[in-house]
């Protein structure tokens, strides 16, 4: 390993700090989802429907989910780097498997349940009479969905937002020996040479490509935040691939500012494109083959991308605590300063939290939204009441059930205390 690559190697904190603010930053994404136009099979909704809210959700929907696997894909190089293969596995399996397992078994059915209460008030069903049915599953040749799916006569089984600790660990593993490889002698040459071609002016963009080509030859899967899942493993590589060459981030501090120009422009175009395949054309864009919908898919997933470069190369820009080539000084590549007092005791309480919160908020919000949707105000107070009080309420769940004792901890994917 190289000097450089070794310096590339320690860890980035201004990463730690951006995953913590998407992962807090979903309450109001998802509390926007309960007042947008868009349709919610396991929440609950607002009427009438707001267009701004669409317009907010439309935003970070674009680049929020691919953003969080390309730093994923960060933390399995960061992760290889100090674990054999076979305890990376074990890592896998206790941080993701163990707390979507328990998930799904003990939080998600009350948000479906209190959906179903919403679309279907009359039924005057129990939770104990509808767990049965949630429970209802088929064993199915589908790698997707973990090789379960809901009984086709009652459908109500649901993962809800812990696809993602799902999909994650199914990469994590499936992949494995493509980031052996990368990480590995015989595939050092091949990373420096990719790295080395994308370090030109503007090139770091066309990693953007092979999310376009995917999108736009696949539909969308109807879960997975609007994406389908094998671009998230494309975006998972593209992580690692960032990680484990200093090139990477270097072109990405040095052409941050363009990504950025071209994530606007493309969000302009993305969302009114949007509007017009859905309501002029009558088509569904995720799941459509028609030359409109193909484009807007590649179009997207090139504005993801620009989003996720602008982003990244905004934590990786020269600045003055960095040598002239934008190298990070002995800190390492994008750490923030290490100071002392409450702001660090508060990333560092945020950084320990941020999965059970992950885990806990989606269900939080929906129970807290049936009953306040229900009230007379303006939507907008609606909004601040359910998504102040959604995050105030997960925070003290955390803080009281999960965070003080073992076995919690473990369920919830934490290291032991």
């Amino acid at each position: 390993m190289t000097g450089e690559t070794k310096r590339t190697a320690e860890h980035r904190r201004d990463l730690d700090l951006l995953r913590i603010l998407l992962v807090f930053g979903l309450v109001f994404f998802h509390t926007a989802r309960i007042f947008d136009t868009l349709p919610l099979p396991e929440g609950v909704k607002n009427e009438p429907p707001s267009a701004t809210a669409t317009m907010f959700t439309a935003f970070f929907a674009l680049w929020g989910m691919p953003l969080m696997f390309a730093i994923s894909g960060f933390a399995v190089w960061h992760s290889l780097r100090r674990r054999t293969a076979s305890a990376f596995l074990r890592e896998r399996v206790q941080r993701l498997l163990v707390p979507f397992v328990f998930g799904v078994v003990a939080i998600v059915p009350l948000q479906i349940y209190i959906h179903l209460k919403q679309v279907d008030p009359g039924a005057n069903r129990t939770y104990w009479q509808f767990l049965p049915q949630f429970f209802d599953v088929r064993l199915c040749l589908d790698l997707v969905n973990a090789f379960i799916c809901p009984n086709p006569a009652t459908g109500l089984f649901n993962t809800t937002h812990l696809w993602f600790l799902k999909d994650l660990f199914l990469f994590s593993v499936l992949l494995l020996p493509l980031f052996l490889y990368l990480r590995g002698q015989r595939g050092e040459p091949l990373v420096g040479r990719l790295a080395g071609f994308l370090a030109r002016p503007g090139a770091i963009l066309l990693l953007g490509l092979p999310v376009a080509v995917v999108e736009a030859g696949l539909v969308t899967s109807t879960i997975g935040g609007g994406w389908n899942e094998s671009t998230y493993a494309i975006l998972l590589v593209g992580g690692f691939l960032i990680a484990a060459d200093p090139r990477f981030g270097q072109a990405m501090g040095r052409g941050w500012w363009i990504a950025l120009v071209v994530g606007l422009v493309i969000e302009v175009v993305y969302v009114g494109g949007l509007y017009i395949l859905i309501e002029v054309y009558k088509v569904d864009p995720l799941h459509s083959y028609d030359w409109g919908s193909l484009l807007w898919r590649a179009v997207k997933s090139m504005g993801a991308w620009a989003w996720i470069v602008a982003i990244l190369g905004f934590g990786s820009r020269p600045r003055p605590d960095r040598d002239p080539k934008g190298l990070p000084k002995p800190l390492g590549s994008g750490e923030l300063p290490r100071r002392p007092g409450l702001g660090a005791r508060v990333v560092a309480y945020a950084g320990e939290a941020f999965l059970p919160f992950y885990i806990l908020h989606q269900s939080v919000i929906f129970v807290i939204g049936y009953y306040v949707v229900q009230w007379e105000m303006a939507a907008l107070l609606k909004y601040l009441v359910i998504s102040l009080s959604s995050l105030a309420a997960t925070l003290l769940l955390y803080e009281l059930a999960v965070r003080r004792t073992r076995v919690t901890r473990w369920l919830f994917g934490m290291r032991p205390k």
